[in-house]
């Protein structure tokens, strides 16, 4: 029995194949993509890539029989994981195909048990939950934009600067960083340019807010201690939809944003979750998405992923270069 794992979202296309004994035969990479921005055949063409190339790894001629799960960016609304499935079954005589958003297979490559919850926070964010009866809630666009990763924060910032600058707050630091790191004068030729949409990849600055919070800065604390606590809350209401509240089960936490285990962002993360979930416990992502995928697949085929194909899984993974940096 042969499994792929497909992971496609706007920065990369991963594909992986695997045996029934959680062996993982071979990766493949391609540009990323979504066909709610880039359309459907140019996301076609990026997942077909990137599975030419994981069959060259893993020795694999035929695709005939294949199970597939797929992660895929853009699968938002009821109507898109069917159409993305028709369009992914023309590449090949696969067996099955099954889509999911990509927060799902990424939720699945976190946690030891094939349920819990997933916050990402990278340039932007997302919040998905799946049940142990296999339900699952991804926020998408119902998502809070102040909780938007490293774009929220850093405009967040940028609003606690305009309002130092107006006297509407006490000073901060971040208003020196800010003004050095884009190089502009003053605040007003900031603000301006701000608004004119002439500042580019502001999400880059994000840096800067947690510096500034270990410098002791009032601002940064606040904006960081604020993501974490509407965190908490998203969590809990994504569990709440599936009365698993009260459930011991795993939060995976994943993205650039949650890199420094002594930010208040984390701290205040920690401490409003164990309040309103007490038995959740958070913990950072071990694989790469796309093997979250192939255990879903696993799963999908009625395979137990017992310890002998969790070891099978860890040491090929390694290999591949498929664990996550934490």
């Amino acid at each position: 029995m042969t499994i792929l794992g497909i992971d496609q979202g706007s920065t990369h296309t991963r594909a992986a194949f695997c045996n029934d004994q959680g062996q993982i035969l071979g990766v493949g990479f391609a540009a990323g993509a979504s066909h709610t921005y880039d359309g459907i055949r140019v996301a076609m063409l990026r997942v077909q890539e990137a599975i030419q190339e994981a069959q060259i790894s893993a020795a694999i001629e035929s695709l005939e029989g294949v199970t597939v799960v797929a992660g895929m960016s853009g699968a938002d609304w009821p109507d898109e994981p069917s159409m993305l499935e028709s369009n992914l079954l023309q590449l090949a005589s696969f067996k099955s195909v099954h889509v999911v958003n990509d927060a799902i297979i990424a939720l699945r490559a976190g946690t030891d048990e094939p349920y819990g919850a997933i916050l990402i926070g990278g340039t932007a964010a997302n919040c998905a939950v799946r049940s142990p009866n296999s339900e699952d809630y991804v926020f998408g666009f119902y998502h809070d934009p102040s909780l938007l990763g490293a774009n929220a924060i850093t405009r967040q910032a940028l609003y606690k600067i305009f309002q130092v600058h107006s006297y509407q707050l006490p000073p901060t630091l971040l208003t020196q960083y800010f003004l050095d790191a884009l190089q502009y004068k003053d605040v007003d030729e900031l603000c301006r340019n701000f608004y004119e949409q002439k500042v580019a990849k502001v999400h880059l600055l994000v840096p800067l807010v947690f510096k500034a919070e270990q410098e002791g800065d009032w601002a940064a604390h606040e904006i960081l201690a604020q993501y974490g606590k509407g965190s908490a809350d998203l969590i809990a209401a994504g569990l709440r939809r599936f009365q698993m509240l009260a459930m011991k089960l795993e939060v995976v936490i994943s993205g650039s944003i949650f890199k420094d285990p002594n930010s208040s962002l984390l701290k205040t993360l920690n401490y409003e979750l164990g309040q309103l979930a007490p038995r959740a416990k958070i913990v950072n992502a071990r694989y790469e998405p796309v093997v979250g995928a192939l255990l879903l697949a696993l799963e999908s085929r009625g395979i137990k992923v017992d310890e002998k194909i969790k070891q099978n899984i860890e040491d090929t993974a390694a290999r591949l270069g498929l664990l996550r940096e934490i």
